[in-house]
């Protein structure tokens, strides 16, 4: 029987055997009669055979303390993490409906957590892993407890594991971990914990905003790491969290900021149409050698909507760099340039052309006849129109 076949049976076992109060002495029992076995098959890899024998376990006594380490043991190294967090749901569940628990608490059943908490610090890395993940399916205050404990793991891939669960939902009582983790050795940790801060959005309260704002400086800051990769992720951040309320503060780091800041800080301002954004970014993007960065400037003048970007954007047809003209190309769509528009049909007609550079012409095209067609359609019904 394949294991996507039996594993929920053996989940749907927490509830339909129901909870069986037996005596120490059966229960030592089963534990030397059906334990040993399981992991015996666990290391055989024959995994049908031992999710057979656990669900025995559970239907003879689903509340055995030593069912989970097994339990967790399995699920993490066949890595079916989805049935980790539907365990961890269904043993809740059972727990609640015995009255073991309200229905409004966590589960705080001692065995479960114990037996998780073993097997993050016993099992190997990637079974460590896997439960992790597993956790983070089920978000609760004791998962959150859990996951908050590998961050230090000695294991980088178990850290990198843990920061990328919490990164998921940058709760308040994330991000300073997050922030800890912006300081790891390991360049991929500090790029997951940098991700997570990026998604940190919530500005509906007064705490909330100064957060944000905190968060944002930090990114700031992490924009001088010495990994490219965390870098971009400090960059991408930032872009994210440019708001109407936040664009106050990144328009005090444009103006005061250093170099590589103020650059940034200008990318993430271009959109509200700054005059002064605009011509920092014209007279940067000779002075830049970084693909990415060019790029992001580029991208940066289209969405300005400012004409004074347009000489420099149409110049850049010219360019050899594949990049760079399609990213010139992007940003004259967004401009609605409609001195543009022949010299982008020829593009997009011309076979010679690169797909990807087709294609980006085809849509610039399609902009600048979209803007060309709302703005006849507004002369039409303008009052200066009418007869």
């Amino acid at each position: 029987m394949k294991f996507h076949l039996t594993a929920p049976l053996l989940l749907v076992a927490l509830v339909l055997y129901g909870c069986k109060s037996a005596e120490q002495k059966k229960r030592e029992e089963i534990n030397q009669r059906l334990f040993p076995k399981i992991n015996q098959l666990i290391d055989e890899k024959n995994y049908t055979t031992a999710i057979e024998t656990l669900r025995q376990a559970f239907a003879e006594d689903v509340l055995n303390p030593q069912i989970y380490p097994v339990l967790f043991r399995l699920l993490a190294t066949i890595e079916k993490v989805d049935f980790i967090a539907g365990a961890i749901r269904d043993v809740s569940n059972f727990l609640i409906q015995k009255n073991k628990l309200p229905p409004d608490a966590t589960p705080e059943y001692p065995p479960l957590i114990e037996a998780i908490e073993k097997n993050l610090n016993q099992l190997d890395p990637q079974q460590r892993i896997a439960i992790i993940r597993g956790l983070a399916l089920y978000p609760a205050p004791w998962t959150f407890e859990l996951i908050k404990a590998k961050i230090k793991d000695p294991v980088r891939d178990v850290r990198q594991a843990a920061v990328t669960a919490l990164a998921a939902n940058p709760t308040d009582a994330v991000l300073p971990i997050l922030k800890e983790a912006t300081k790891d050795e390991w360049w991929f940790v500090r790029a997951e914990a940098v991700s997570g801060l990026g998604r940190y959005r919530d500005e509906s309260t007064p705490r909330s905003f100064k957060q944000k704002l905190e968060v944002i400086d930090h990114l700031f800051a992490m924009l001088h790491d010495v990994d490219s990769t965390v870098r971009y992720a400090a960059e991408n951040g930032l872009l994210t969290l440019t708001t109407e309320k936040t664009k106050s503060h990144f328009d005090a780091v444009f103006r005061q900021g250093d170099e590589i800041k103020k650059r940034v800080a200008a990318i993430c301002l271009a959109s509200f149409q700054k005059p002064e954004v605009t011509a920092f970014l014209i007279s940067t993007l000779p002075k830049v050698q970084d693909k990415d960065t060019q790029a992001r400037i580029i991208r940066a003048l289209g969405l300005s909507r400012d004409s004074q970007a347009l000489p420099l954007l149409r110049s850049l047809l010219n360019q050899t760099d594949r990049d760079v003209r399609g990213e010139a190309i992007v940003a004259l769509g967004l401009q609605a340039d409609q001195q543009s528009l022949g010299r982008l049909q020829m593009i997009a007609r011309d076979n010679n052309e690169p797909l990807e550079i087709r294609r980006a012409a085809q849509m610039a095209v399609g902009q600048i006849t979209q803007a060309l067609i709302q703005e006849q359609r507004q002369r039409q019904t303008s009052p200066s129109s009418s007869p």
